[in-house]
């Protein structure tokens, strides 16, 4: 069995590399899952497509990084920070430990919010507020799908503030980015302005740890994942009492929702001031959006 030591792909074809890829990694991936990651890591660092048949020739410098790829890999990096790069909806996001991975059950929730928001103009623009924005790939996606929308975007985090930044840069959206703690959202938040407050908070308890993926825990901030003070009922509370205050006559408020707290949290919205309220299942067909109309 050889290690990545033995290796050196300067000057290599790609399908070569790739093949000893596959050997070097194949222990602590499942074959689809390590196909995937290959391809992903030769797409997004050296932009060679379908590796496994490529006639490429490695240069020197697409060696080094490749070796430094699967030396992250093998820490258990995730190959999204390994590559820098994230694709959500129909865009290239970058990313970084200062920020989640986006997911595909995030990307549901920007498509409820499309199908509620209906077609407006220039002079009268959607508000909207992405609470907890992180890497920015739900305010900027609800950006680019709405053009005339207003959208400003929050989070406690400064790095991830820099990477939503970055992100709307490169992609030609339209927010305002704000330094914000949402459990202190401040008055000028709290006006009642907003069309659409949206969110993927933070929302995973300490009990919860065990079931959750290594390279999750290790890698992905903490204060992204898990709930302030282990308290998941509070977070969607908060929420939903800042709904209350800031949203206009018929806004909307989305949130994205642990779905083993679901009923706890769908009951309590239904004793808070809103005139429409349900949940939308994900693609495994879990509690995944909160739906609550004011």
């Amino acid at each position: 069995m050889t290690g990545l030591h033995d290796h050196d792909w300067e000057g290599v074809v790609a399908k070569k590399s790739h093949a000893d890829m596959v050997t070097i990694l194949r222990p602590q991936y499942s074959e689809g899952e390590l196909h995937s990651v290959l391809d992903l890591l030769f797409d997004d660092l050296i932009n060679v497509k379908n590796a496994a048949e490529s006639n490429r020739i490695l240069t020197r410098e697409e060696a080094i990084m490749l070796k430094r790829g699967v030396l992250d890999l093998q820490s258990g990096k995730p190959v999204q920070y390994v590559t820098g790069i994230a694709y959500f909806y129909h865009w290239k996001f970058v990313v970084n430990e200062e920020v989640l991975i986006p997911r595909p059950e995030t990307e549901e929730l920007v498509y409820t919010a499309k199908k509620l928001l209906q077609a407006r103009s220039e002079n009268d623009p959607y508000r909207i507020w992405d609470v907890g924005t992180g890497s920015g790939c739900i305010a900027i996606s609800l950006s680019l799908l709405c053009p005339f929308a207003q959208v400003i975007a929050t989070d406690i985090s400064t790095g991830a503030l820099d990477v939503a930044k970055t992100n709307a840069s490169a992609l030609g959206a339209s927010v305002q980015f704000v330094l914000n703690n949402f459990f202190k959202p401040g008055p000028h938040m709290l006006e009642p302005k907003w069309d659409l407050i949206i969110s993927n908070p933070p929302y995973i308890s300490s009990r919860e740890t065990s079931k959750m993926d290594t390279s999750v825990r290790t890698w992905e901030p903490y204060y992204a994942l898990y709930a302030p003070e282990d308290d998941v009922v509070g977070v969607y509370l908060q929420l939903l009492t800042i709904g209350e205050k800031a949203l206009r006559p018929g806004g909307y408020i989305l949130v994205e929702m642990n779905e083993f707290f679901s009923g706890e949290i769908y009951t309590q919205a239904k004793h808070m001031m809103y005139s429409e309220i349900y949940i939308e299942k994900d693609m495994q067909g879990k509690d995944r959006i909160l739906v609550a109309r004011k």
